[in-house]
């Protein structure tokens, strides 16, 4: 209910006209009862009072009369009077005595008031079972009605007040009450209005979020599908360098080893010179030497195994001091010396082949003078910083990147990591890789550095 329609039906209206007749009947009772109570006990000890009385004169007159039979009747006027002064009530109007024709034979006092507005008993006066006459006795009664007056007037007055009073109360709890009621009522249309608006919040809210669930969903899709993506770069990554390392062993150690068979079989024939045994002897080994370095060269394109055995800061110490470069190369290391604190060989791995790539970069593109590496460890974090002073290039992420960055960027995205390029010509670059230092917890059957981990 609206408060518009509230104030159209008004409790205290209602309750007014309800409460009137009711006031009124109470008004009414308050004012009588008392009153009337009081006049019919008082009409009663008074017309007690009036018998008792004429019964005491009946005995009188009865004892006179049985004295004079005659004469009784004439001598009744003086034995009122005599009467009267001994034992007349205080309320005593008049007295009559009737004989048995009910004629007056004896009165004391004439009734100043009219004989309805006095209150009149009588007794027979009885002789041998013979009623010979009557006894009247006439009470005042205005005292009576005056004192029933004035009650009434006092009562009247206090019904009124009590009315009045009750009338008043209830109205004003009433007008409280719907007071109340009212603000109840417009607290709740408030309540109404404002639940109406977060209901449509908590919509917009519902919408908003769907939207953005479902732009997460079709974010994971795309995640799933470059995973899948990576994952298929990598499988080929790893046949192209197991190709490519086979082509390396057959071309290089494989002719290097047929050269030395066939040096050998030469100096198994002793038909040199031993100078010229001496020499040939010289290039075997010559060739031995080369052969070695180049399968060492393979087995290292096969898995950073220094990693493994040195750990990452001194495999990268390593790595600075091997480059074939005249740029000098600053390493920079923060590391946990505990063994639990380590990041996976996993992430070593590939943050080996990171700086190893970004490293090559510099040396074959960069022409810089100064290099450096910052390895940092920091809580769950392994960030990894090379920075040189080249001649730099112009960076533009929406551009198909060169093999080397597309490489570091798959690495990095295999295990949920970020890669951050700043580059201008003439100022450098700036490389930097944040990793998780546990491997995130995929399903991999491959190292993210091309070999597989399946024995």
């Amino acid at each position: 209910m609206s408060p518009q329609r509230w104030n159209q039906r008004s409790l205290s209206a209602s309750l007014a006209r309800k409460l009137q007749p009711l006031v009124f009947a109470l008004a009414l009772a308050i004012s009588l009862s008392a009153p009337i109570a009081y006049f019919v006990l008082q009409y009663q000890l008074l017309q007690q009072q009036s018998q008792s009385f004429s019964q005491r004169l009946v005995s009188f007159v009865q004892q006179e009369a049985q004295r004079y039979p005659v004469m009784w009747s004439y001598n009744a006027r003086k034995l009122l009077q005599h009467l009267k002064r001994y034992h007349a009530p205080e309320q005593l109007e008049c007295i009559e005595i009737w004989n048995q024709h009910r004629k007056v034979v004896g009165r004391c006092n004439s009734p100043q008031t009219s004989r309805p507005r006095a209150l009149w008993t009588s007794t027979p006066i009885v002789l041998g079972q013979q009623s010979v006459g009557y006894v009247w006795v006439g009470m005042r009664t205005a005292s009576l009605r005056r004192n029933t007056l004035h009650l009434l007037l006092i009562f009247t007055a206090f019904g009124l007040v009590l009315a009045w009073a009750l009338y008043t109360i209830s109205l004003q709890t009433t007008r409280t009450a719907e007071s109340q009621l009212l603000d109840a009522l417009k607290q709740l249309t408030q309540a109404q209005i404002e639940l109406s608006k977060l209901n449509q919040n908590l919509e917009d809210k519902v919408q908003q979020r769907t939207s953005e669930l479902n732009g997460a969903y079709q974010q994971l899709q795309h995640k799933e599908s470059r995973l899948r993506e990576l994952t298929d770069k990598v499988l080929a990554l790893q046949d192209e360098e197991r190709r490519a390392i086979a082509r390396e062993l057959h071309d290089s150690v494989g002719q290097s080893l047929t050269a030395v068979r066939l040096q050998l079989q030469l100096l198994a024939q002793q038909t040199l010179s031993p100078a010229q045994g001496a020499e040939l002897a010289q290039q075997t080994l010559a060739m031995t030497d080369h052969t070695i370095d180049e399968v060492r060269r393979a087995v290292h394109r096969l898995g950073p195994t220094v990693v493994q055995e040195l750990g990452l800061p001194s495999a990268l110490q390593r790595l600075c001091n091997s480059l074939p470069t005249e740029t000098v190369i600053d390493l920079t290391v923060s590391w946990p010396e505990s063994e639990k604190e380590r990041p996976s060989l996993r992430v070593e791995n590939v943050l080996y082949r990171i700086a190893q790539e970004a490293l090559h970069n510099i040396t074959k593109h960069a022409d810089a003078q100064e290099a450096s590496v910052t390895l940092t460890h920091d809580h769950n974090v392994v960030t990894l910083q090379v920075k040189d002073n080249g001649k730099g290039f112009h960076y533009n992420p929406t551009v198909i990147e060169g093999h080397g960055l597309r490489s570091i960027r798959e690495r990095c995205e295999l295990l949920d990591g970020t890669l951050t390029v700043e580059s201008h010509p003439g100022q450098g670059t700036r490389l930097q890789v944040d990793l998780p230092a546990q491997t995130p917890h995929i399903n991999r059957s491959f190292e993210p550095n091309g070999t597989s981990t399946s024995p």
